[in-house]
């Protein structure tokens, strides 16, 4: 990324942009972990249809404002978190402005591209979260990177992942065909 990364505050609250006027993160100062911008929240959606201690592992593509990281960290602290953010510059950014925990054991920061992260690791996750953005607020997909992440469980309904394209899936599969697996 060649562009600026910036911080503002109004009202309380400390935003993440990339050179422009695209908030590309949020934290209420007065409550570092909660999920102040909404997409956030309907993010975590899918960890209302998983009995605890669910998610054991969780993989998050895109760092920002590490708002998913924290509230994951915070309200999960069975989860391991791998994070994948492609710029260095915004790992510093949350940790001096937004509050990123330092918890080795935990959450582990990997540097490098979401997608190739994807396409070579062995590792699985429990659960994934792609909230990746350049800084025309563009998702992955958006940006000239083809995305698919493909989920396979031992039986149906029992994975989840979210992206911040409005779309959350969570491991619930439809008969091929049906009007609901069209959507």
């Amino acid at each position: 990324m060649s562009t600026s990364i910036d911080i503002s505050e109004e009202g309380g609250i400390r935003y993440l942009h990339f050179g422009s006027e695209w908030v590309q993160g949020a934290m209420r100062i007065r409550s570092p972990n909660a999920l102040e911008l909404i997409y956030t929240r309907e993010m975590m959606a899918g960890l209302l249809l998983q009995p605890e201690p669910w998610p054991r592992t969780a993989l998050v593509i895109g760092l920002g404002a590490a708002s998913i990281t924290k509230f994951l960290h915070k309200h999960c602290p069975q989860t391991r978190i791998q994070v994948v953010e492609i710029e260095p510059r915004v790992v510093a950014a949350a940790r001096q402005f937004f509050e990123l925990p330092d918890d080795e054991r935990r959450l582990a920061i990997h540097v490098g591209d979401g997608v190739d992260y994807v396409l070579n690791t062995n590792r699985h996750f429990d659960a994934i979260f792609v909230d990746g953005y350049d800084q025309h607020a563009r998702a992955l997909a958006m940006a000239g990177r083809e995305v698919m992440i493909l989920e396979a469980a031992a039986h149906f309904g029992s994975g989840a992942s979210s992206r911040n394209s409005e779309v959350i899936h969570a491991g619930i599969y439809y008969p091929t065909g049906s009007l609901k697996a069209k959507l």
